[in-house]
Parts: structure tokens; sequence; C-alpha cells
């Protein structure tokens, strides 16, 4: 009768553990596709911001450059203007 009660605690530990591997398995498939998604929105956060610095930088060289035509229009004794 001992040994039949260890054999079916150590069956009930046993089927505990196969269920710890397959909660842990879920989790782990869980945080798998957290982390790809984290860095997918990293990825898509990044080039949206390179993205928005070049356009700035666009902008700035075109106001830039239209300065330099303003000025290129100039008598030259309207330098100090």
């Amino acid at each position: 009768m001992n040994k039949l009660d260890k054999l079916a605690t150590l069956d009930d530990i046993v089927e505990q553990l196969e269920q710890q591997k397959g909660f842990n398995k879920m989790l782990m498939e869980q945080l798998e596709q957290q982390q790809k998604y984290i860095e997918q929105r990293l990825d898509k956060r990044d080039s949206q911001l390179i993205e928005s610095m070049r356009n700035s930088m666009d902008q700035r060289q075109a106001m830039i450059e239209a300065a330099v035509a303003k000025a290129s229009k100039k008598k030259w004794w309207e330098f100090w203007k």
C-alpha cells in the first residue's frame, strides 16, 4: 500500500512537471513574440525618425539655397542688407 501511494505521488509529480513544461513553453513563445514585436516597432520608429530628419534637412537646404539666391540678386553696394 505504501508503494502504491509513493507511485501515485510520483505520477502526480510527473504530471505537474509536464504541465510546468507546457506552461514554460507557452511563456517562452509569448516572450519571443513580444521581442519580435518590440524589434519591429523600434525598426519602424527608427525609419520614421530618419525620414523625418531627411525631410527637415531637405527643407533647411532649400531655405539656405533660397537665401543664397536672394542674397546674390542684391547690388554690390547693398551688402549690408
